[in-house]
């Protein structure tokens, strides 16, 4: 990178946190594409005294990285069970309307459910609901990305970014 460009990035107000976010965004969206692409954790230059708190960290970075992968894929499922519905009730609306079909009680009951099931299982707030645990998970990776340093992780802070964990999950 341009050292002129990267001290306009820093005087745009451009923080860890952000830069962190886009690394994160940036690792899950090559995962998806089928690379094999990791961020690894920086491994601090301290005493072994204190692994159990660096791999405590770890297990709340790939708890966390599962958790996302998760609501990904259901934010995605409701999404497309949502257009797939739509779909079905167009063209099958377009069928009725221009006479295309004989069956047209059978195309009319396809239609009411199809036309039906978004709103009896409410797939829309269910794939908002899934698209507001992925910021809020995104946050906590970020924050544990934040804390790579040994000096930076503490007991309290493992208790506390378990408990942001365990209250987005039970969100869902």
């Amino acid at each position: 990178m341009n050292p002129e460009k990267a001290v306009s990035h820093k005087a745009a107000g451009f923080c860890e946190k952000t830069q962190t976010l886009r690394r994160l965004r940036h690792a899950e969206n090559s995962l998806l594409k089928g690379q094999d692409w990791q961020i690894m954790p920086k491994m601090s230059t301290h005493k072994e005294g204190n692994n159990t708190l660096w791999s405590d960290r770890w297990n709340l970075f790939c708890d966390a990285s599962i958790n996302l992968r998760y609501y990904r894929k259901r934010e995605w499922f409701f999404d497309k069970c949502e257009k797939t519905c739509n779909l079905i009730a167009l063209m099958g609306g377009s069928a009725v309307i221009g006479n295309l079909t004989k069956h047209s009680l059978l195309v009319g009951t396809l239609i009411a459910l199809a036309g039906a099931a978004p709103l009896v299982f409410d797939l829309s707030g269910q794939r908002t609901l899934f698209r507001n645990l992925i910021s809020k998970i995104m946050e906590v990776l970020c924050d544990i990305e934040c804390h790579n340093n040994l000096d930076n992780i503490t007991t309290d802070w493992i208790e506390q970014t378990k408990r942001k964990m365990n209250s987005i999950e039970a969100c869902e």
